[in-house]
């Protein structure tokens, strides 16, 4: 990272502008909290076209989903261009649906895609941001 500085002769400092340090945050980590898969992708139309822009190591991001009629804690996954590709599976939502109802940020990392004939499998981790 270079930062927009100035050099002072005086003392032989470097002096960095504060400003320009605003979109740094000096302790962020990511925590990955499961390995999982990507549940209904059978049920997503044009799943092909959804996941063309989805490769290896994609962040795609997740959103609650609390007014689903089959599971209250129901979690989406979606894509890049903001389009539903499936869901995380109901096994993984009860402690991911409380992480993210209190204020927790979490995404997916894609770690493996199989496109077959009849099935398109995508694995993913879980993340947390952490600050």
């Amino acid at each position: 990272m270079t930062l927009p500085s100035k050099f002072d002769e005086d003392f032989g400092l470097e002096v960095v502008d504060p400003s320009q340090l605003l979109d740094e945050v000096p302790f962020k980590k990511d925590i990955r909290l499961a390995q999982t898969y990507i549940a209904g992708t059978m049920f997503v139309e044009d799943i092909e076209d959804k996941l063309g822009s989805v490769t290896y190591g994609t962040d795609l991001e997740l959103r609650r989903d609390p007014s689903n009629p089959y599971d209250r804690n129901a979690i989406e996954v979606l894509n890049c261009d903001g389009n539903r590709i499936g869901f995380l599976p109901r096994k993984i939502n009860p402690i991911a649906a409380g992480l993210m109802d209190s204020g927790k940020h979490l995404y997916c990392r894609v770690t493996c895609m199989v496109f077959d004939m009849d099935y398109t499998g995508v694995d993913v981790d879980i993340m947390m941001e952490d600050l």
